[in-house]
């Protein structure tokens, strides 16, 4: 059985990956003392920053994230997750995804 949390980092949409990553940053400095209570807890399992974004038309998608962040967000036990989603005119008749950038943590 799991269980779990999410915490939203931005507001920033899909198409907005800029933004996701200066919000994610500016959360996991002014949340650090609490993130890293939460992952010290007893059974939790993982914690992943997800960022959701658009599938590009491209052969190759290749999308980064700057040094700054990835070393804060080890720092504090977090993976990092990209979720490329189908463009909007992709969707019409596929579910509408939830997430946009969060930190979800797991228990087992």
């Amino acid at each position: 059985r799991r269980s779990g949390a999410a915490f939203t980092v931005s507001g920033a949409n899909f198409a907005q990956f800029e933004k996701q990553k200066e919000d994610a940053l500016a959360f996991l400095k002014a949340k650090r003392a609490v993130i890293q209570k939460i992952m010290k807890m007893p059974g939790l399992d993982a914690g992943e920053l997800d960022f959701g974004i658009h599938r590009r038309d491209v052969l190759v998608q290749c999308d980064c994230f700057p040094a700054e962040l990835l070393k804060l967000a080890g720092g504090l036990g977090l993976g990092i997750e990209l979720s490329c989603y189908p463009p909007p005119e992709d969707r019409m008749t596929m579910r509408k995804p939830t997430t946009k950038s969060t930190v979800r943590l797991r228990r087992p």
